[in-house]
């Protein structure tokens, strides 16, 4: 009997075939499920406070810099070091503040809603971008620049506000049908704006139950803001991601993705377990998600229930449609935009072999302008998510049939990567409303597991150290008799 590890669905009948119904440090690919990356530090140092907010952003020139942000200070990093670029006398932020960025050519615009927007060209510094309001978010599109969730002198603090600046110039904030600068708010729906992500051509903005999606129109009305539903929103601007065709977001109770037309739900097979077992929900707020470009993943960190921070994530990958789950204590993470290594920089960068990040050969870290999922730890330092993995598991739905007992005796694991160690745990039981319970833990020997249990239901718990990628279970089975 072979059976399949299809997709991690703990919300789904436990008897589905190919379910699985707990992992840890697991996630999809197009060949099946493989254990998770593992973090590896690298040349830069920790920053001095708890980062609360970075990114890494690419020049019309091509060259990328990045950016990380403290309550009080905005740093740029270099090959081996952080250089302060704070504006003079530094920031005020708050207990909760985040520092969020946009790049418009060669300009990084920086706002946390508590200081004054701010500018970096080809000053040595930030800078207070004059007549911009505060924010809490910007995004730029079409050539403009957007603020959203503004505190300025005219209006106030109104939450549900948006401004745009004037085509083609950062600079200019006073709204003018010349210009094309503008402002207005969303108050067809209440609550204050919570995300804002580019979308092609477009801004979709959102609210905690809402989605409006802002088209350019030029003169006189010059953006347009029709409400795509009042339903659905995002919980915060670190919760979404833009990946140019769609956004991928979680909501108060779900996961979504909105393409501009049409909002529907990505999260069937884990919605209940997630925000009824998983999620600290009162931290929903301080949720991040981060994308793997290159794995078509995207993680979104979260607090579980009893910890303190964030500690766990949920992996969907929309190529496949699968879901992963596993644990990670983090700050913040970034997609950090490697810069090409040579052979001649290792000295520079490292003082010795024994010094070079534990990253794979073949990893994306090594080419120049490759997008790599990365975190700052709790120690406030950067550490690539691409290393080999360390300990993973999963244990599969119940395997069976309702009117005859099954006898087992070996499992094999259909691998396409073996692991360094392997284990299995088996459970069983004969009513699929009782309770399960647990048998014995077996090593693996001779790439399978041997071991002998009559029942009419068994499940099984496979743990893993190193690199593992699994599609299934063959299983040894003769049939008994009906009880």
């Amino acid at each position: 009997m072979f059976v399949p590890l299809d997709r991690f669905a703990p919300d789904a009948d436990p008897t589905t075939p190919g379910v699985i119904t707990a992992c840890s440090n697991i996630i999809h690919t197009k060949k099946g499920y493989r254990s998770a990356y593992s973090g590896s530090t690298i040349a830069l140092p920790a920053l001095a406070a708890a980062c609360r907010g970075a990114a890494s952003l690419e020049k019309s020139d091509g060259s990328n810099r990045l950016f990380a942000g403290t309550q009080t200070k905005l740093y740029q990093a270099g090959s081996t070091s952080w250089t302060d670029v704070s504006k003079a006398g530094d920031y005020t932020g708050s207990s909760t503040s985040k520092w969020r960025f946009c790049q418009f050519g060669n300009v990084t615009i920086a706002v946390n809603k508590t200081d004054a927007t701010q500018y970096i060209d080809s000053g040595a510094d930030f800078a207070d971008l004059s007549g911009a309001p505060k924010a809490s978010i910007c995004e730029s599109v079409l050539g403009f620049v957007f603020l959203l969730g503004t505190n300025d002198g005219t209006y106030g603090d109104q939450p549900d506000r948006w401004w745009c600046s004037a085509l083609e110039d950062y600079t200019a904030w006073t709204p003018s049908i010349a210009t094309q600068s503008a402002t207005n708010r969303l108050y067809d729906t209440p609550g204050p704006i919570t995300a804002g992500r580019r979308l092609g051509d477009y801004l979709a903005v959102f609210k905690k139950r809402a989605i409006y999606l802002g088209q350019y129109v030029g003169p006189d009305q010059i953006w347009r803001w029709p409400l795509i539903t009042d339903r659905v929103g995002a919980v915060n601007q670190e919760a979404s991601v833009s990946l140019e065709e769609f956004v991928l977001f979680m909501g108060d109770d779900g996961f979504w993705v909105f393409d501009g037309a049409s909002v529907r739900p990505i999260d069937d097979d884990i919605r209940e377990w997630f925000f009824t077992e998983e999620l600290d929900t009162s931290a929903k707020t301080d949720v991040r998600a981060l994308h793997d470009a290159d794995k078509k993943i995207v993680y979104w960190h979260y607090q579980r229930r009893g910890t303190s921070g964030l500690t766990a994530w949920v992996a969907y990958n929309y190529q496949t449609g699968r879901w992963g789950n596993g644990t990670l204590t983090i700050e913040c993470p970034i997609e950090y935009l490697s810069s090409s290594i040579t052979y001649d920089d290792l000295g520079t960068l490292y003082s010795t072999y024994d010094d070079l990040p534990d990253i794979p050969y073949d990893s994306n870290f090594w080419l120049g302008g490759a997008r790599n999922p990365a975190y700052f730890d709790s120690s406030h330092r950067i550490n690539l998510w691409v290393g080999d993995s360390g300990s993973s598991s999963l244990t599969t739905g119940d395997f069976g049939q309702d009117d005859d007992y099954t006898f087992i005796e070996r499992v094999r694991p259909r691998f396409l990567t073996t692991p360094t160690t392997a284990t299995m745990t088996n459970y069983y039981r004969n009513d699929i409303g009782g309770s399960l319970t647990t048998d014995t833990t077996t090593t693996i020997s001779n790439r399978r597991f041997d071991f002998m249990r009559e029942a009419i239901w068994h499940r099984a718990k496979l743990d893993f150290t190193g690199n593992m990628a699994i599609t299934g279970l063959d299983v040894q089975t003769g049939m008994g008799s009906d009880e």
